[in-house]
C-alpha cells in the first residue's frame, strides 16, 4: 500500500490498512498496534498484562453481539429489490466479497472514469464502503482492469482484459416507460451505438422498430446507461442479473458454457438508417435504403442529424 516509506520516513495512516505485516516481520518488534492509546510496553522497557474489567467485557461482548445483529436487520440489510449492487468486474461471490474487501478505496482510487463509487446503506452495514459501479455517472472501461490489479486481498481478482472482459457484472434493461423510442416515437440510436458489443439492437415489434437488449452480448458495462439522453433517472439501467463472480477459474470457460459472447462490434443495424424511420417498410434488413427527402443526409431517416 506505500504506507510505510522507505528507509526512516514516517507512516501514513491515510494508506494503513492496519493489516499488520509490518508488524509480523519486523525483526526488533520496534512495530505494535495497542488497542488504547499511551505509550507502548516497548517505550515503557516492559510488557503490560492486558487489564480488562468485568463491566468492560460485558460492554464489549454486548456491543459486538449488538452490531452483528443490526447487519442482518432492516434498514441496515441489504435493500433487495430496491438497489440492485454492480460489483467491479472480477469481484468475489457477495459473502466472500464483504469478507475480503478491507474498505482501503484503492481500487476507486485507481478507477479511470471514477464509475466506482463507495456504499452507504444500499448494501447494508457490513457492505458500507465497499465499492460499487455507478454506472449513470460513468461506464467500465473494457480496456482497463485496473481495481483488481490494485487491490490488495484480491476480493476483486487481478484478472487479464479478455477475462475482465468475460466477468459480467450485470445486464441492461430498457424501462420502456422512458424511451424516447418505445414511449414517444422519437428517433434515438445513443444506446445501439454506444454498446461496445452491439449488445442492443432495434427489431421490429407490432409494425415498429424497438430498441431491445441482447442478454447474451451484454456483459454490463454501462455505457448505455451513461449515454442515455433522457434527464433523470436512465431510461436503460444495467441491473445484477445475469453476473458472473467466481472465486476461482476461468470468467472465459464460464462464458462460453452460458454461451455468452462478448466481441467487440460497432456494425450499425441497417434498416433503421432508412428514409422510413422507426416504421417498417417490410424490406429485409440490408437492402438499400430509399431516396432521402431533399436537404437530408444520405441513407439517414428525415429529421435524423
Amino acid at each position: 500500500m506505500g504506507a510505510i516509506a522507505e528507509g526512516a520516513g514516517p507512516v501514513s495512516p491515510a494508506e494503513c490498512l492496519q493489516c499488520r505485516s509490518c508488524a509480523e516481520s519486523c525483526p526488533e518488534g520496534a512495530i505494535r498496534f495497542p488497542a488504547f492509546p499511551g505509550p507502548t510496553p516497548a517505550a515503557r522497557g516492559e510488557d503490560a498484562p492486558l487489564r480488562l474489567s468485568r463491566r468492560t467485557f460485558l460492554y464489549s461482548a454486548g456491543g459486538g453481539l449488538g452490531l452483528a445483529t443490526l447487519t442482518e436487520l432492516t434498514p441496515f440489510s441489504r435493500l433487495q429489490g430496491k438497489q440492485a449492487l454492480i460489483r467491479p468486474p472480477g469481484a468475489l461471490p457477495e459473502g466472500d466479497f464483504l469478507r475480503c474487501c478491507v474498505r482501503c478505496g484503492e481500487c476507486m482510487k485507481s478507477c479511470p472514469t471514477n464509475t466506482l463509487q463507495p456504499c452507504l446503506w444500499e448494501g447494508g452495514l457490513a457492505g458500507l464502503w465497499s465499492p460499487k459501479l455507478e454506472s449513470r455517472f460513468a461506464a467500465c472501461d473494457q480496456h482497463c482492469n485496473a481495481c483488481g490489479q490494485v487491490c490488495p486481498t484480491q476480493a476483486i481478482r487481478s484478472l487479464t482484459l479478455e477475462e475482465k472482459t468475460h466477468a459480467k457484472i450485470g445486464t441492461a434493461v430498457i424501462r420502456k416507460e422512458q424511451c424516447l423510442v418505445w414511449a414517444q416515437d422519437r428517433l434515438c440510436l445513443i444506446c445501439d451505438e454506444i454498446c461496445p458489443y452491439n449488445a442492443i439492437v432495434f427489431r421490429t415489434i407490432d409494425g415498429n422498430r424497438r430498441p431491445v437488449v441482447v442478454a447474451s452480448r451484454c456483459n454490463g458495462c454501462g455505457f448505455c446507461e451513461e449515454r442515455c439522453p433522457v434527464r433523470g433517472d436512465s431510461a436503460i439501467v444495467v441491473l445484477a442479473d445475469g453476473e458472473i463472480r467466481l472465486k476461482e477459474g476461468s470468467y472465459v470457460a464460464e462464458a462460453q458454457r452460458l454461451d455468452l459472447e462478448f466481441v467487440p462490434n460497432p456494425g450499425d443495424d441497417q434498416y433503421i438508417l432508412r428514409s422510413s424511420g422507426l416504421k417498417d417498410d417490410g424490406r429485409p434488413e440490408g437492402s438499400p435504403s430509399a431516396p432521402a427527402s431533399p436537404g437530408a443526409p444520405a441513407g439517414k431517416p428525415k429529421g435524423f442529424l
